[in-house]
This record gives structure tokens, C-alpha cells and sequence, in this order.
């Protein structure tokens, strides 16, 4: 992997990615840069699930017929993503299907092979999480209940540090909650399950999206935490 680098009139303003034995990056607290270690090949369940499922849906963009391709090359250059730092660009034919497809497929929903139409989504107005030392977590949220076409993705992070506010890349999804679905919902069972029950005074995270599950596009996230009581 490559690092990104922005450039002032004379001097570098900001670094993102691996420079030799070196990782550029940024949190909450400002630029940071740490060496870097080469960490074991994750072989859990789920990093094995993903990895198959981007692996297939590579390999079914090769199936695609030329007319198929072009109207996602055609759809990626409408999507402007922005990079680590800053920089705006369209997105590939090829990404933009790998996108929306793996959206599809974490909700089980079946793959499409042309890009989806624009849909409005209804998104998140509320979000909320209670855990309890007992091991009950439960997470509320609006707009509910789920609406027709949609799903609610529900991702959490395991028991942190209760001073910890940086938690970007500790997300992980547990459950996506079925149209018509009412808060709350209980997840403690899915939550035990990814992370071990809740500690004393340790801190959860929540985020969560709806998902139009017609055509993979996602709501703007609300997150949310709370200290384990």
C-alpha cells in the first residue's frame, strides 16, 4: 500500500498510508505515526465470510456483459468518494459494484447487475444503547419500525477503555434488523456473541445505517455509546 501525500506551495501538509517501515495517519487527537508491524492473518468466521464474498463478487463482475460494465463505470463516475485526506474522486465501474453488492450481501439480500436507481432512504433520527453489567444490551432507535425495502445495520465495538472517544476502525456488524422490525432492539445475544458479555465500567459503541436492501445504498450513520453500569 502506498501513502497519499498533500502537498502546500512548499512543504507537506498531510501524510496518509505506509512510508517504508513507517504508518501515516490521523485520529482524534491530530497526525499521528507509528511503526509499522505485521499483524497474523485474521482467519475468524466473519473475516473469512467477507473475504469469500468480495472474492465472489470479483469474480462476478467478469460475468457481467460489456453493456452491464459500462452502466456501472457510468454510475461510479456520479459517486464522488473523498480519500483519507481530503481528496474527491469518482469512483470505478468495479468498485461501485463491489460497493452496493456487499451491502446486499451482508443484508442476504441477492446481488443486482445493473447499478440501482436513486431511492430516498429514511434515515436514522434517534439511536441509542444501554448495557448492563448482567450482560443486557439493548439498543433503541428512529425512525421505527423499519421501513418497507429497508434494514436497520447495527455495528458495535467490544468493551473500551470508558476515556476512549476515537473508535472509527473498532466497528464491527452484529445483526441488520429486518423491515416492519420495532424498537428496541435486544441484542445481547449478538453482542455477546462478537465481543463477550459487557465488563463494569467499560464503554460500547453503536452505529447504524438504514439500508435500502433494493439497491444498496446506505443512510448517513448515527452513533451512539454508554458506560457499562
Amino acid at each position: 500500500m502506498c501513502a497519499l501525500i498533500r502537498t502546500g506551495s512548499v512543504v507537506v501538509t498531510e501524510i496518509s498510508g505506509k512510508v517504508g517501515g513507517q504508518s501515516y495517519s490521523r485520529n482524534g487527537g491530530g497526525a499521528y505515526v507509528r511503526n509499522i508491524s505485521k499483524p497474523l492473518n485474521g482467519q475468524t468466521s466473519s473475516q473469512v465470510a467477507v473475504r469469500g464474498s468480495l472474492a465472489s463478487l470479483s469474480r462476478s463482475w467478469a460475468t457481467l456483459t460489456a453493456a452491464q460494465q459500462q452502466a456501472w463505470i457510468t454510475f461510479g463516475s456520479l459517486q464522488i468518494k473523498t480519500n483519507r485526506i481530503g481528496h474527491k474522486s469518482p469512483q470505478s465501474g468495479f468498485n461501485a459494484y463491489i460497493e452496493f453488492n456487499q451491502v446486499l450481501a451482508n443484508a442476504g439480500v441477492a446481488s443486482i447487475s445493473i447499478p440501482p436507481s436513486t431511492v430516498t432512504i429514511n434515515a436514522l433520527t434517534a439511536l441509542s444503547i444501554t448495557a448492563v453489567h448482567a450482560g443486557a444490551t439493548t439498543i433503541t432507535y428512529a425512525t421505527t419500525p423499519v421501513p418497507a425495502n429497508q434494514a436497520l445495520l447495527i455495528q458495535t465495538t467490544g468493551n473500551l477503555s470508558a476515556g476512549k472517544s476515537f473508535v472509527k476502525n473498532r466497528f464491527r456488524t452484529i445483526h441488520y434488523v429486518a423491515a416492519s422490525a420495532a424498537s428496541p432492539y435486544v441484542a445481547t445475544a449478538a453482542q455477546n456473541a462478537k465481543w463477550g458479555a459487557p465488563t463494569l465500567g467499560s464503554k460500547i459503541f453503536v452505529r447504524a445505517y438504514m439500508v435500502d436492501i433494493v439497491g444498496g445504498y446506505k443512510s448517513q450513520a448515527l452513533i451512539a455509546s454508554a458506560i457499562v453500569s
